[in-house]
């Protein structure tokens, strides 16, 4: 199995398909996994089928405030009213990202722009105007950006 997730499984139930793709996690199944009613609710990652037959799709959802999360689209025919078995794999708990030191907005793109010239080993910030304006008047690139050779 190409993803070890996948060949665990918390829980499994057959549930009844909503309005909007919908599925419902039955009480039993939120208390023995100790989901709550949360703003920021967790992400899950589960197996889906028909009920009783056909192929297990795999996907991941944004559990609702209810406990609720919508099947991928296109996966399969599924309407709602229709019986879907469901594997839960795992439940993954989610915070944000913090962004580097507490620049935002211009003052980080200039940190991340600043860092990407340091890679540059042909030209450096401090000669890329010389670089261009030579350019621009002779018609032609230099052979070395420093005005060398």
């Amino acid at each position: 199995m190409a993803d070890a997730s996948l060949s665990s499984v918390l829980d499994e139930f057959t549930a009844t398909l909503q309005k909007g793709g919908l599925i419902a996690i039955p009480a039993l199944t939120r208390e023995r996994l100790g989901l709550t009613r949360r703003q920021d609710n967790h992400l899950l990652r589960f197996s889906f089928r028909r009920s009783g037959k056909g192929r297990w799709n795999n996907g991941y959802a944004r559990l609702t405030f209810d406990n609720e999360f919508a099947l991928p689209s296109g996966e399969q025919k599924l309407v709602a009213g229709d019986k879907v078995d469901v594997k839960i794999r795992q439940v993954l708990a989610t915070a944000p990202v913090p962004v580097r030191g507490d620049r935002k907005g211009a003052a980080l793109l200039l940190e991340f722009a600043a860092a990407a010239m340091e890679d540059d080993c042909l030209v450096g910030v401090d000669d890329i105007d010389e670089y261009l304006n030579r350019e621009a008047l002779e018609g032609s690139v230099p052979s070395e950006p420093n005005g060398e050779g």
